[in-house]
């Protein structure tokens, strides 16, 4: 899902942002493409490996950041246990 790693991780606001700029991109990559295999003359081969590469760009950053968050959100020591409460005299 677009920006799911943004909402997984708590950042809404991103994930949302991402979902629109992902879902754009992602439309005019395949309406280029259905122009090109419809027979469009105007040769738009390259404007279909531009905004390919845009999207695959932006994929990336999307991977790095999700990568980044979830490090962030959940502890790198597997061995951590939280310390046990004191309650009452020692």
């Amino acid at each position: 899902m677009p920006g799911g790693g943004y909402f997984y991780t708590g950042h809404p606001v991103l994930g949302l942002f991402d979902a629109v700029v992902e879902g754009f991109l992602l439309l005019v990559v395949l309406g280029t493409l259905l122009l090109v295999l419809g027979g469009d003359p105007a040769g738009r081969w390259p404007d279909v490996w531009i905004f390919s590469a845009i999207l695959a760009v932006e994929k990336l950053i999307t991977i790095y950041h999700a990568f980044h968050y979830i490090g962030e959100l959940l502890p790198a020591d597997r061995s951590f246990r939280p310390a046990e409460p004191r309650f009452g005299p020692t």
